[in-house]
């Protein structure tokens, strides 16, 4: 049994029509089981005369709405013309619709209805709303569509979107907005300017800070004083050029020869470069921290040019990037005096190796403990320590 809805006069489940007062049953239902949405806020509701989500009065509406506005890209329902009203739209031949524009660009809320199936190219450009309701089924979003909306805070992207066009974001400066990893297509500076690409700029700029000339950062790890436990390793940025710094360890971290024939070798076939670039490198970093490491072009006087991760500075690298003697005066880890680095034994400083040989002779060049460039550091003595460099990715 059911009860009818004018005069709650019981009647049968079947029953189309009031036995008592002919109320029409069947016709309330259909209209009952229609859904609308509101014109207000776009809210898709069914069986009631005011809106669930704004209390608006929709009762003028229903049953004013004509049939061509049917939405036939949604299962159910139909839109109400009215929620079209703050657009400039186009109405495909399947139904669907395109906005094209507004008719008024200073409302603060915009719901765009069911059946919008694109939103064209600079249809909100400027606006200046606060928020905008996309619905399901959009497909598209045109080239600087939403560009420069100053005001706009947030935009919902509908699981259904698959093309966002170039600029359809940009410099809306307070938008916080991340799109869908499922876009099919994405152009060239979608969200450029918007809240969350500028605190990308932030992070990346206060990146770039933290690697200036001459400032001391930690990347990768090395046993410091022989005790087994690997600590930071700190380095000393000796440039920057874009989104890569040049690096040398602060202190010298290990004691090692350069070749151990007295009489022959050079940087291309010497023992300091393989252990570099083998042991050390295995040792000191970790797989992301050797993605960062960058392959460099190394030349030398006296052998053929390699490219190497981890490398010694040349003796003109070591006079461009520490230009005085005292700013090349190094001390050793202990680690490094426990594995036999010679040191001054009043200022603890030590010798350590830099890349090119001497043609002919047994010897590589060097930096003293006083900070003086040599070039008479025998290839196999076993009393000098490693400043490794690199070249990493910002």
């Amino acid at each position: 049994m059911k009860q009818c809805p004018q005069c709650q006069a019981n009647v049968s489940d079947t029953a189309k029509f009031c036995v008592k007062c002919g109320f029409n049953i069947k016709k309330h239902e259909e209209e009952m089981a229609k859904e609308y949405f509101c014109p207000e806020c776009g809210t898709k509701f069914s069986g009631s005369t005011f809106c669930p989500e704004c209390g608006y009065d929709v009762s003028a509406d229903i049953g004013e709405q004509p049939d061509e506005m049917a939405d036939s890209s949604a299962p159910s329902g139909r839109v109400n013309p009215h929620a079209f009203n703050p657009f400039e739209y186009e109405k495909h031949s399947n139904g669907a619709y395109t906005i094209t524009g507004l008719k008024d660009k200073a409302a603060i809320h915009y719901t765009v209805p069911q059946g919008v199936i694109a939103i064209a190219d600079n249809a909100f450009e400027g606006c200046l709303a606060f928020s905008v309701s996309l619905p399901e089924g959009l497909l598209k979003i045109g080239s600087a569509a939403f560009k420069a909306c100053e005001n706009l805070l947030t935009v919902n992207l509908p699981s259904s979107l698959v093309i966002v066009g170039d600029e359809a974001f940009a410099d809306c400066e307070i938008l916080d907005i991340e799109l869908p990893a499922t876009l099919l297509r994405v152009g060239k500076d979608v969200t450029r300017n918007t809240l969350p690409e500028k605190k990308k700029q932030e992070a990346r700029e206060a990146e770039l800070a933290r690697y200036a000339v001459g400032a001391t950062v930690t990347f990768g790890t090395y046993d410091k004083d022989k005790a087994g436990d690997k600590q930071p390793i700190e380095w000393t940025v000796l440039a920057q050029e874009g989104n890569k710094a040049l690096l040398i360890t602060k202190y010298a971290i290990d004691r090692k020869i350069y070749y151990n024939s007295e009489y022959q070798g050079s940087w291309l076939s010497c023992e300091l470069r393989q252990w570099l670039n083998n042991d050390f490198m295995e040792t000191a970093f970790k797989s992301n921290e050797q993605k960062q490491i960058i392959p460099t072009k190394l030349s030398t006087k006296n052998s053929s040019d390699t490219n190497d991760k981890v490398f010694v500075l040349s003796d003109a690298e070591a006079a461009k990037y520490f230009l005085m003697n005292d700013t090349r005066r190094c001390l050793p880890t202990g680690y490094a005096k426990s594995c036999g680095t010679s040191t001054d034994s009043t200022t603890g400083r030590c010798w350590w190796w830099l890349r090119d040989t001497v043609a002919g002779k047994p010897y590589a060049y060097g930096v003293n403990m006083d900070g003086s460039i040599s070039a008479l550091f025998t290839l196999n003595a076993k009393i000098f320590a490693v400043r490794p460099a690199m070249w990493i990715k910002i």
